[in-house]
């Protein structure tokens, strides 16, 4: 009843609501203006999302073993607007969807290089070398009229992560390399908590030794699931 109420209010608002007459082109013109901007952002949000996903993977390249980690944690959250689950969420999509566009437009070494050339992927700065605005150019029309959301999808990235989809051989490389980076982020985590004195003298004796026992149980059935696979071959 009260979703109801609040649907009538709202029409009888907007019933309420009159354009002048002198600004009524005007105003119609804005709002069909506004409504094509939502478009074009859909697909300036996707080549974003896809170039930013590019670089990612040149960062990490450019890093030292196990630092990638940190690198996002504490570059990816600046401003506020990603929490950090968020952010490297949002980083493993993008980067998954950058290898499954890549493996469809075949872009050539030249192209990718010239992403990295001048030091900046923003999508304003990338578009004044002629290599990469051709490159744009396929991508935006590879992109048509999908949203970023129907991209990832699409390639079902969005359920890789939770388990399901179906994934091509680019999505399951990319989800190996982020299954390896979450695998990272424990062992950062387990430093923190149990090789801490500060942290460790927290927890009670007993604690300690079901954790100890928990992960004694958990390496050997590592050794043992490693072992069978190693025989498979």
């Amino acid at each position: 009843m009260q979703g109801n109420f609040k649907a009538t209010a709202a029409l009888v608002l907007l019933d309420s609501v009159d354009v002048p007459a002198p600004h009524r082109k005007k105003f119609s013109d804005s709002v069909a203006a506004e409504f094509t901007q939502i478009a074009r952002s859909n697909v300036e949000n996707s080549v974003r999302a896809i170039l930013v996903g590019i670089g990612l993977h040149a960062v990490k390249k450019s890093l030292p073993r196990g630092q990638f980690e940190e690198w996002k944690k504490s570059h990816l959250t600046r401003g506020g607007y990603w929490t950090e689950s968020t952010a490297r969420k949002n980083a493993s999509f993008f980067m998954r969807l950058s290898i499954q566009v890549l493996e469809e437009l075949k872009p050539s070494k030249q192209e990718m290089l010239a992403l990295t050339a001048g030091g900046d992927v923003t999508l304003s700065n990338v578009t004044q070398s002629g290599n990469i605005r051709k490159f744009i150019g396929r991508l935006t029309e590879f992109i048509g009229e999908r949203s970023l959301n129907d991209l990832l999808d699409e390639f079902g990235i969005k359920d890789a992560t939770s388990g399901g989809g179906a994934r091509g051989t680019g999505a399951i490389a990319a989800d190996t390399d982020t299954l390896l980076e979450d695998a990272g982020q424990l062992f950062i985590n387990f430093d923190q908590v149990f090789l801490d004195p500060n942290q460790l003298k927290r927890f009670t004796a007993k604690q300690l030794d079901d954790f100890e026992r928990q992960l004694a149980d958990r390496l050997e059935r590592l050794r043992q699931l490693k072992a069978k696979l190693t025989r498979q071959e």
